[in-house]
Protein backbone atom coordinates (compact mmCIF):
# COMPACT_ATOMS: atom_id res chain seq x y z
CA UNK A 1 0.00 0.00 0.00
CA UNK A 2 1.80 3.60 -1.33
CA UNK A 3 0.70 6.38 1.37
CA UNK A 4 0.34 9.47 0.17
CA UNK A 5 3.30 11.99 -0.02
CA UNK A 6 3.08 14.96 2.33
CA UNK A 7 5.03 18.02 3.47
CA UNK A 8 6.73 17.27 6.65
CA UNK A 9 5.22 19.38 9.51
CA UNK A 10 8.23 21.23 11.46
CA UNK A 11 8.41 19.34 15.11
CA UNK A 12 8.09 22.16 18.36
CA UNK A 13 9.29 20.65 21.65
CA UNK A 14 5.98 20.84 22.74
CA UNK A 15 4.91 18.31 20.35
CA UNK A 16 7.85 16.02 22.22
CA UNK A 17 6.74 15.43 25.93
CA UNK A 18 9.03 15.13 28.26
CA UNK A 19 12.04 16.77 25.94
CA UNK A 20 13.26 18.97 28.27
CA UNK A 21 12.64 17.71 31.86
CA UNK A 22 11.72 20.40 34.11
CA UNK A 23 12.23 20.60 37.53
CA UNK A 24 10.27 22.74 40.10
CA UNK A 25 12.20 25.12 41.47
CA UNK A 26 11.15 27.41 44.54
CA UNK A 27 10.22 31.07 43.24
CA UNK A 28 12.69 32.66 45.90
CA UNK A 29 16.07 30.74 43.69
CA UNK A 30 14.61 32.52 41.00
CA UNK A 31 14.96 35.63 42.31
CA UNK A 32 17.69 34.90 44.45
CA UNK A 33 19.82 33.74 41.17
CA UNK A 34 18.44 36.96 38.66
CA UNK A 35 19.69 39.29 41.85
CA UNK A 36 23.26 37.64 42.05
CA UNK A 37 23.42 37.58 38.05
CA UNK A 38 22.27 41.30 38.10
CA UNK A 39 25.33 42.48 40.52
CA UNK A 40 28.20 40.18 38.52
CA UNK A 41 26.48 42.25 35.26
CA UNK A 42 26.73 45.81 37.09
CA UNK A 43 29.99 44.62 38.08
CA UNK A 44 31.73 43.45 35.50
CA UNK A 45 30.11 46.08 33.61
CA UNK A 46 31.42 49.15 35.43
CA UNK A 47 34.64 47.49 36.17
CA UNK A 48 35.21 47.02 32.63
CA UNK A 49 34.08 50.11 30.84
CA UNK A 50 36.57 51.85 33.47
CA UNK A 51 39.55 49.99 32.76
CA UNK A 52 38.56 50.09 28.83
CA UNK A 53 37.95 54.07 29.65
CA UNK A 54 41.13 54.40 31.46
CA UNK A 55 43.09 52.55 28.88
CA UNK A 56 41.67 55.07 26.00
CA UNK A 57 42.83 58.39 28.05
CA UNK A 58 45.93 57.34 29.08
CA UNK A 59 48.78 57.03 26.52
CA UNK A 60 51.78 55.77 28.20
CA UNK A 61 48.83 52.39 28.61
CA UNK A 62 48.85 51.67 25.11
CA UNK A 63 51.17 49.04 24.79
CA UNK A 64 51.26 46.16 23.09
CA UNK A 65 50.94 43.88 26.29
CA UNK A 66 47.94 46.21 27.17
CA UNK A 67 46.27 45.86 24.31
CA UNK A 68 45.68 42.40 25.21
CA UNK A 69 44.20 43.68 28.30
CA UNK A 70 41.84 45.85 26.75
CA UNK A 71 40.40 43.47 24.39
CA UNK A 72 39.84 41.09 27.62
CA UNK A 73 38.38 43.84 29.02
CA UNK A 74 36.38 44.78 25.75
CA UNK A 75 34.77 40.76 25.52
CA UNK A 76 33.93 40.65 29.36
CA UNK A 77 32.18 43.80 29.18
CA UNK A 78 30.23 42.98 25.89
CA UNK A 79 29.56 39.34 27.88
CA UNK A 80 28.10 41.34 31.09
CA UNK A 81 25.54 43.63 28.97
CA UNK A 82 24.36 40.90 27.06
CA UNK A 83 24.24 37.98 29.36
CA UNK A 84 23.25 39.82 33.01
CA UNK A 85 20.20 41.33 31.71
CA UNK A 86 18.71 38.86 30.06
CA UNK A 87 19.33 36.12 32.54
CA UNK A 88 18.39 38.67 35.24
CA UNK A 89 15.18 39.23 33.22
CA UNK A 90 14.20 35.83 32.68
CA UNK A 91 14.56 34.62 36.26
CA UNK A 92 12.14 37.17 37.43
CA UNK A 93 9.30 35.60 35.20
CA UNK A 94 10.87 32.17 36.02
CA UNK A 95 10.74 30.83 32.32
CA UNK A 96 12.41 31.74 28.88
CA UNK A 97 10.52 34.88 27.22
CA UNK A 98 12.41 35.63 24.47
CA UNK A 99 11.37 32.76 21.75
CA UNK A 100 13.71 30.86 19.73
CA UNK A 101 15.58 33.32 18.14
CA UNK A 102 16.55 35.40 21.46
CA UNK A 103 17.91 32.08 22.71
CA UNK A 104 19.97 32.19 19.56
CA UNK A 105 21.41 35.25 19.96
CA UNK A 106 21.79 35.25 23.69
CA UNK A 107 23.79 31.74 23.07
CA UNK A 108 25.82 33.05 20.53
CA UNK A 109 26.92 35.74 22.64
CA UNK A 110 27.25 33.92 24.85
CA UNK A 111 29.56 31.37 23.13
CA UNK A 112 31.58 34.34 20.96
CA UNK A 113 32.16 36.56 23.65
CA UNK A 114 33.20 33.66 26.56
CA UNK A 115 35.07 32.07 23.33
CA UNK A 116 36.80 35.34 22.77
CA UNK A 117 38.01 35.97 26.83
CA UNK A 118 39.16 32.54 27.17
CA UNK A 119 41.44 32.91 23.70
CA UNK A 120 42.89 36.31 24.63
CA UNK A 121 43.50 34.89 28.36
CA UNK A 122 45.84 32.51 26.60
CA UNK A 123 47.17 34.79 24.56
CA UNK A 124 47.84 37.22 27.23
CA UNK A 125 50.04 33.88 28.80
CA UNK A 126 51.89 33.38 26.33
CA UNK A 127 52.95 36.84 25.69
CA UNK A 128 53.81 37.01 29.64
CA UNK A 129 55.69 33.36 29.07
CA UNK A 130 57.88 35.05 26.26
CA UNK A 131 58.71 38.07 28.38
CA UNK A 132 59.73 35.77 31.54
CA UNK A 133 61.73 33.22 29.58
CA UNK A 134 63.58 35.03 27.54
CA UNK A 135 63.35 38.74 28.35
CA UNK A 136 66.06 40.33 26.52
CA UNK A 137 65.06 38.60 23.30
CA UNK A 138 61.25 39.64 23.39
CA UNK A 139 61.97 43.29 23.95
CA UNK A 140 60.23 45.18 20.74
CA UNK A 141 59.15 42.01 19.08
CA UNK A 142 55.42 42.29 19.67
CA UNK A 143 54.50 45.69 18.04
CA UNK A 144 50.95 47.11 18.40
CA UNK A 145 49.90 46.30 14.69
CA UNK A 146 51.25 42.30 15.78
CA UNK A 147 48.84 42.72 18.60
CA UNK A 148 45.84 43.53 16.75
CA UNK A 149 47.08 41.19 14.04
CA UNK A 150 46.56 38.38 16.85
CA UNK A 151 43.52 39.66 18.07
CA UNK A 152 42.08 39.70 14.62
CA UNK A 153 42.92 36.39 14.65
CA UNK A 154 41.23 35.62 18.23
CA UNK A 155 38.05 36.84 16.99
CA UNK A 156 37.76 35.25 13.71
CA UNK A 157 38.36 31.92 15.90
CA UNK A 158 35.79 32.74 18.36
CA UNK A 159 33.29 33.38 15.55
CA UNK A 160 34.24 30.11 13.71
CA UNK A 161 32.98 28.25 16.98
CA UNK A 162 29.81 30.50 17.62
CA UNK A 163 28.13 30.49 14.22
CA UNK A 164 27.51 27.27 13.08
CA UNK A 165 24.43 26.50 15.36
CA UNK A 166 23.14 29.61 13.58
CA UNK A 167 23.29 27.57 10.29
CA UNK A 168 22.14 24.02 12.36
CA UNK A 169 25.71 22.71 13.11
Amino acid sequence: MDLPLRAPTKMTVQDVPGAFPTVDVPDHAHYTIGIVILIVGITGSLGNFLVIYAFCRSRSLQTPANIFIINLAISDFLMSITQSPVFFTNSLHKRWIFGEKGCELYGFCGALFGITSMITLMVIALDRYFVITNPMASVGVTSKKKALMILVGVWLYSLAWSLPPFFGW
